[in-house]
């Protein structure tokens, strides 16, 4: 998950997906090889296409290669409750600009650890394009005047 403190000091997400390895790695990035799928903020499922780095092949998928599992409208389980713990853990490391590991466990969400340079690009592709985005918008014209 992606939050953004505007200049107000209210909390944001931006946006969000979940990360899955392939094969016999137990690494979930797509630094490794692995792939992501955007989750849709409003009702936290899944979205139908999940992408891997083109170092890697550059596929689109549409479901899990190893398993096909159908990634399109899968819903999170716990997902509101991975939310409020991501908004609540800016109180704690008020970065204007953040990226959060959750993992869902069987107790509920666990933050896995926070990332002070998030991967934008994998962020920008889940949400569907961050020129879209109304906040970001606003990120990059705070950026352009500082």
């Amino acid at each position: 998950m992606e939050t953004f403190i505007d200049k107000q000091g209210n909390t944001h997400l931006l946006s969000a997906f979940m990360r899955f390895g392939v094969g016999k790695s137990f690494v979930d990035n797509a630094h490794s090889g692995g792939f992501y799928v955007g989750i849709n903020l409003e009702t936290g499922t899944l979205n139908k296409i999940g992408h891997q780095y083109m170092e890697y092949g550059g596929a689109t998928l549409t479901a899990h290669p190893d398993n096909n599992f159908v990634f399109g409208g899968f819903k999170i389980p716990l997902f509101k409750k991975a939310v409020e713990l991501t908004l609540k853990a800016v109180d704690y490391i008020p970065d204007r600009y953040i990226g959060w590991d959750i993992a869902i466990s069987p107790t509920g969400p666990v933050i896995i650890e926070a990332n002070e340079y998030p991967s934008i690009f994998m962020s920008d592709i889940a949400y569907g394009g961050y020129l879209k985005h109304p906040l970001y918008k606003g990120i990059l014209e705070e950026i352009r005047n500082s």
